[in-house]
């Protein structure tokens, strides 16, 4: 595509006016596409509207919403603790396991220096009774959660 000197002028002013690349593209038409004018924006290196503004993307947000580092709230996450089966005495480490021991870890616990559930296995399955309601979903949770 070739930009005409009248295009590029009419992108110069619109620019500075603070149009959105989308804007000056249907204004200049003739198959102009929003990714053309922003290339020639660069090409022509016309200053950055955050750069005219003062700062940057997050900045300029929080001037919007008039939200400040000073009056932000602050941000702390919670812990995190991974379901798993219960503490108790029936607990096993994991390199004490054996075919008989349910081998659900315990929240939190590494397979290194975890521990494992440690109760009798349920049926042919690999966990106790109360770890399969853990490990095992009934199909109407699975078909609400996904």
């Amino acid at each position: 595509m070739r930009w005409s000197p009248d295009q590029v002028g009419l992108l110069k002013v619109r620019w500075a006016q603070g149009k959105s690349a989308t804007q000056i593209a249907s204004e200049l038409g003739g198959g102009v596409t929003r990714n053309a004018v922003i290339s020639k924006i660069h090409r022509l290196e016309l200053p950055k509207r955050l750069e005219a503004a003062g700062g940057n993307d997050i900045d300029r947000a929080r001037r919007v919403k008039g939200v400040t580092k000073a009056n932000a709230p602050a941000f702390a996450p919670t812990p995190i603790r991974e379901k798993g089966a219960a503490r108790g005495d029936w607990n096993v480490r994991f390199i004490d396991r054996n075919e008989s021991h349910c081998r659900m870890f315990v929240g939190g616990e590494s397979h290194e220096t975890g521990l494992i559930c440690g109760r009798a296995t349920f049926g042919e399955k690999p966990y106790c009774r109360d770890c399969c309601k853990i490990a095992y979903l009934p199909p109407e949770t699975k078909r609400r959660v996904a």
